[in-house]
């Protein structure tokens, strides 16, 4: 009958007298008991819902862990992994990243979420944020536009100065798809692990030392470095320096020429060259370094400095002062700099220039 189809039926209906109410009681009971199997599955599947929701915007969790690859570093100009948690943003910026690539995907409820995140940890830590949106499942490319995505993504990362951290969910197949064709065209990348967990020793006694240069504790960083076993071109790099600044300018030149010599295209080791051969009066050669490096890096303040003090040296002033005050715009904190300045001003006005 049409009422038997009443959440209640006819058990619903009261009849005149004590039973009413008790009728209705048990009815809803029954009623209620039958649905809770139903109620059950419902709270199960939006429990899981909320929980795979979770393991979704919480890259790092345990689970997520086994399937993400490895942060790498090198001394490449792209450096490549998966979406970056808070401690990695301190240790990209340690390794001098500048910008980071993004290809998470709004379209994506729980990318939406992430590339958020993103946006104002990335702002908070100075770095510069491209987003070129991917959709991928399962290493199965989402629209008919991926390819030309690919393509618009690395030639931005081609175009950027300075180190690049380029990255997907895991860090898999769409930051690979990029990273393929970098490397197609050209570009460097490889995988060490960067991330502070995952590190070898080399790695931290490496990322103490160059902090000690930082803060000036020479001597602390040059024992840290002669216990690294296995030293590569960074690790040479930074000693250089390290002895460059503890005055063994023959010992910091034959580092930086073994650089250059195993690792070319680390050519902040002509710099330091540059600077050894300032030091050891060989201008002529010191020009040539810098000369090389503006070559390569026409912004780069510290080749003008370097030729700001070649000029000086030879007496073209006016030269000296152009590169030195390109140098002090970039640094105007170095108080070097601007004594050479002033000296340079005070000779010209000397002679009446």
């Amino acid at each position: 009958r049409g009422e038997d189809r009443h959440p209640l039926g006819i058990l619903g209906r009261s009849r005149p007298g004590r039973e009413g109410p008790r009728s209705r009681g048990k009815a809803i009971v029954l009623n209620l008991t039958s649905r809770k199997p139903l109620l059950l599955l419902a709270g199960g599947a939006c429990a899981l819902l909320g929980a795979g929701f979770w393991v979704l915007v919480t890259p790092d969790n345990p689970l997520t862990r086994l399937f993400r690859r490895p942060i790498t570093e090198t001394d490449a100009h792209v450096v490549v992994g998966p979406y970056p948690i808070e401690e990695d943003f301190k240790a990209l910026r340690d390794h001098q990243v500048t910008t980071i690539v993004s290809l998470l995907d709004s379209r994506l409820p729980y990318e939406k979420v992430l590339l958020d995140q993103e946006k104002q940890v990335a702002a908070r830590y100075g770095f510069k944020l491209l987003n070129f949106p991917m959709a991928s499942v399962l290493g199965h490319p989402l629209g008919s536009d991926y390819k030309q995505r690919v393509e618009r993504a690395a030639e931005a990362i081609a175009a950027t100065e300075g180190k690049v951290y380029l990255h997907c969910y895991l860090g898999l197949h769409r930051a690979e798809a990029v990273q393929a064709l970098l490397r197609n065209r050209g570009a460097r990348t490889a995988t060490y692990l960067l991330r502070q967990a995952e590190r070898s020793q080399d790695i931290r006694l490496l990322d103490q030392a160059h902090r000690d240069y930082e803060e000036g504790r020479c001597a602390d960083a040059l024992a840290k470095l002669g216990k690294i076993e296995h030293p590569d071109a960074k690790t040479l790099l930074l000693r250089g320096w390290v002895e460059y600044r503890l005055g063994d300018i023959p010992a910091a030149r034959d580092l930086f020429d073994e650089v250059l010599r195993i690792s070319p295209e680390l050519d902040d080791a002509r710099i330091g060259r540059g600077y050894c051969a300032l030091r050891e009066g060989q201008v002529a050669a010191a020009e040539e370094h810098f000369a090389v490096f503006m070559k390569a890096h026409p912004a780069d303040p510290t080749a003008a400095h370097g030729l700001g003090l070649v000029r000086y040296r030879q007496g073209r002033l006016e030269e000296a002062a152009r590169f030195l005050r390109t140098a002090h715009e970039a640094d105007p904190a170095d108080g070097e700099i601007r004594e050479i300045l002033d000296e340079i001003a005070r000779r010209r006005s000397a002679r009446g220039d």
